[in-house]
């Protein structure tokens, strides 16, 4: 398995080319980082691209002192 870490998609095309030569897309973002209407903008784009979708991971979800800190 090889994956392949490109650019934001809405910001560089290089993740739309790339995502074209791929066997299937996973979307990376931040929780509260990311916008409906970016989102909306991102999925027209998205489904510009002839391969399958597999996914959203949504990292930040739970509140910490930081990488490995203990509360």
């Amino acid at each position: 398995m090889v994956v392949i870490d490109a650019p934001p998609v809405l910001r560089v095309g290089d993740a739309v080319t790339l995502g074209t030569h791929a066997d299937g897309v996973l979307v990376v973002t931040q929780l509260g980082l990311v916008t409906r209407p970016a989102l909306t903008e991102l999925r027209r784009v998205l489904d510009g691209i002839p391969v399958p979708k597999l996914g959203f991971v949504v990292t930040g979800s739970l509140k910490s002192a930081g990488y490995g800190a203990r509360e």
